[in-house]
């Protein structure tokens, strides 16, 4: 099993895109906390690019009706 460490600035961007999308789909961080079971210090540590979870990725990626893709060069 490999093991991949994403670095600060991958993070860093998706993170940002998670945020402009719940900014888009006019979400609170409580009501997402709620939909995703997520808890709220999760998320923002997640869309401040300080925390990395493909889990957590997935289930936010859901909520916002959008697709994670990423690649490997």
């Amino acid at each position: 099993m490999s093991i991949f460490k994403i670095d600060a600035n991958s993070r860093l961007a998706l993170g940002e895109q998670l945020w402009q999308l719940r900014r888009r789909h006019k979400m609170r961080l409580a009501s997402v906390s709620r939909q995703t079971h997520i808890p709220l210090n999760i998320i923002d540590r997640i869309e401040c690019g300080r925390y990395f979870s493909y889990h957590d990725y997935g289930k936010l990626a859901k909520l916002y009706h959008c697709k994670l893709k990423i690649s490997l060069e």
